[in-house]
C-alpha cells in the first residue's frame, strides 16, 4: 500500500509541475528557469547532467541566439505533445551541445532542426517511435561523428561535407566526400574517398566509389587496394560486400581484377593472420 501511495505521489508531483509549464519563454534567462523546473520533474542524473551541460554552453555564449530560438520552438512543440524530459528533451539538449562542440557551420544545425521538426509534425500524437529513433541517432552523429554507435561496433564518417535532407518523410544525410571507418575491439576497417547517402532510420549507407586498402592484412595499401563502385553497408553489421569492385594487387597481375570485395571487422585483428579484406574474382578465384 505504501509503495502504491509513493507511485501515486510521484505521478502527482510530475503532473503538478508539468501543469505549471505550458509554454517556454523566448527570453533566455526565463527559458532556462522553466527548462530547469521541467527537467526536474524526472529527477535523475541523466536529466540533471543534460540540463547542466546545455545551460553551461548557453551561458558561455557557445549556443547562438538562432540556435536557442530553434531549441525553444521545438521544445514548445514537444511540450504541447506532452513529451517527458527523458528521452526526448534529453536527446535534443544533448544533440545541441554535441553540435556546438563539434565546431560545424550553423547551416548543418538548421538543416537538422528542419528534419527533426518535420518528423515530429508527421508523427501521430502519442506515437513517437520514428522521432525517438532519429533523436537517438543525432547525438552520436554530432558527438562521435557516428552513423551508428553500438556497444559492439561503431560506424563513423570523417567529413563535415554533408547535408540533412527529407525525401518525402524519410530523413537522409547526403555526403559529398568523406572517409568511412568502423571499429570494434582490436580492429578498424576503412573505406577512403567515398561519397553516398545515409538513411538513419534504416541504418543503411548507400555509397559510391571508395578505396579499400589491404594494410589490415599486412600488405602495402599504396599498391594493393580495391576500388569500389556502388555498394551498401548495413551499419548494424560487422561486414559489407561490394560487387563490381576492382582489385589492384601490387604488380602481381598484368591488369586489375574484377570481382566482389568483402570486408569484415574481427576482434583483435592481427595482420599476419587476418582474412580480411577478401576479394573474389568473377571466376571464383579468392585473393
Amino acid at each position: 500500500m505504501k509503495k502504491l501511495f509513493g507511485i501515486l505521489l510521484l505521478l502527482f508531483a510530475f503532473n503538478a509541475t508539468y501543469a505549471q509549464v505550458t509554454k517556454f519563454s523566448y527570453d533566455q534567462e526565463q527559458f532556462l528557469k522553466e527548462l530547469d523546473d521541467y527537467m526536474k520533474t524526472i529527477n535523475t542524473e541523466i536529466t540533471k547532467d543534460s540540463y547542466n551541460r546545455f545551460a553551461k554552453e548557453l551561458e558561455a555564449g557557445n549556443i547562438t541566439p538562432d540556435q536557442l530560438r530553434l531549441v525553444i520552438e521545438l521544445s514548445n512543440k514537444m511540450l504541447d505533445r506532452k513529451m517527458k524530459p527523458m528521452p526526448q528533451f534529453v536527446a535534443v539538449l544533448d544533440a545541441t551541445v554535441s553540435f556546438t562542440k563539434s565546431g560545424q557551420m550553423f547551416d548543418r544545425y538548421e538543416e537538422w532542426m528542419m528534419v527533426t521538426n518535420s518528423i515530429l509534425d508527421n508523427s501521430k500524437k502519442g506515437s513517437y517511435v520514428t522521432y525517438n529513433r532519429f533523436l537517438e541517432f543525432s547525438a552520436a552523429f554530432f558527438e562521435k561523428r557516428a552513423l551508428n554507435d553500438t556497444p559492439t561496433r561503431t560506424w563513423c564518417y570523417t567529413s563535415f561535407e554533408y547535408q540533412f535532407k527529407l525525401n518525402g518523410e524519410i530523413p537522409e544525410v547526403h555526403f559529398g566526400s568523406t572517409d568511412l571507418y568502423a571499429y570494434t575491439k582490436g580492429d578498424t576497417l576503412y573505406i577512403n574517398g567515398t561519397q553516398g547517402v545515409y538513411y538513419p532510420l534504416e541504418k543503411e549507407w548507400k555509397g559510391k566509389a571508395g578505396i579499400v586498402g589491404w594494410a589490415r592484412a599486412g600488405l602495402d595499401s599504396t599498391v594493393t587496394y580495391g576500388n569500389l563502385k556502388n555498394y551498401k553497408v548495413n551499419t548494424e553489421s560487422n561486414e559489407y560486400t561490394a560487387d563490381s569492385a576492382t582489385l589492384f594487387f601490387g604488380g602481381m597481375f598484368s591488369k586489375p581484377l574484377l570481382g566482389v570485395l568483402t570486408d569484415r571487422l574481427t576482434t583483435n585483428n592481427e595482420p599476419t593472420k587476418s582474412d580480411y579484406p577478401q576479394f573474389r574474382t568473377y571466376d571464383k578465384r579468392l585473393v
